[in-house]
């Protein structure tokens, strides 16, 4: 198993759920709102535990297929969205901001399939202190870049 933190490859995808018809995805929307890539409060405050920047949950599809994601997300009837970490790296630098994806696995459901499959997106809000512009213009650029994977 690759340690935890390491980054994932660039040509890598990874899928992120949300759930139809609700405030990250209304009804009419092909694709989530950009706040939808905002980590909330609980991802600050393990970001914070840890010492490292809040963390978005994702899923490597290359150790997971989307329903073992899915099951281990607790997202069921939850529609399935994929992009590549070099998107995600890519957005990140047209806004000269460092944001990377890396492995984050879930010790606790080991040995369930896929548990070694979920990753973080680092990088998509701004530390206290700092300007949330630049990161709400990534969020807007980075929606735009996931495909439905269902």
């Amino acid at each position: 198993m690759d340690e935890r933190f390491a980054s994932l490859p660039g040509s890598a995808k990874v899928v992120r759920f949300v759930k139809p018809g609700g405030g990250h995805l209304p009804k009419g929307r092909v694709l989530p709102l950009p706040e939808w890539l905002a980590p909330n409060q609980r991802d600050k405050a393990e970001a914070e535990r840890r010492r490292r920047r809040a963390g978005l949950s994702v899923w490597d599809h290359d150790r997971a297929t989307v329903h073992e994601a899915r099951t281990l997300a607790e997202m069921a009837g939850a529609l399935a969205f994929a992009v590549t970490t070099q998107a995600c790296r890519d957005a990140g630098n047209a806004q000269s901001l460092p944001v990377d994806v890396v492995r984050d696995p879930l010790d606790g459901d080991r040995p369930k399939p896929g548990w070694d499959a979920h990753a973080l997106i680092e990088g998509l809000s701004a530390p206290k202190g700092v300007d949330g512009a630049p990161y709400k213009r990534l969020r807007s650029a980075l929606v735009d870049q996931f495909v439905p994977a269902d």
